[in-house]
């Protein structure tokens, strides 16, 4: 039975880390079909990328204080 389970299986869990110059390293986990990811692996990459520097630099801009 634990081996029907296995095949059926189709979910998993990715992690993308990435540091920018000093700031803390920024991770996001995301879940996606292995199929997919396999197929669309540049492209998940580069959307991924994108939302974890548009976080950081909304970080940065609340963080800074205008005079």
């Amino acid at each position: 039975m634990s081996e029907i389970k296995k095949s059926k299986k189709v979910k998993e869990r990715g992690h993308r880390k990435k540091k920018f110059g000093d700031e803390e390293s920024k991770v996001i986990s995301f879940r996606i079909a292995k199929t997919v990811y396999e197929n669309n692996k540049e492209e998940i990459r580069n959307k991924i990328t994108k939302v974890i520097e548009t976080e950081v630099n909304r970080k940065k801009a609340k963080n800074s204080k205008a005079c």
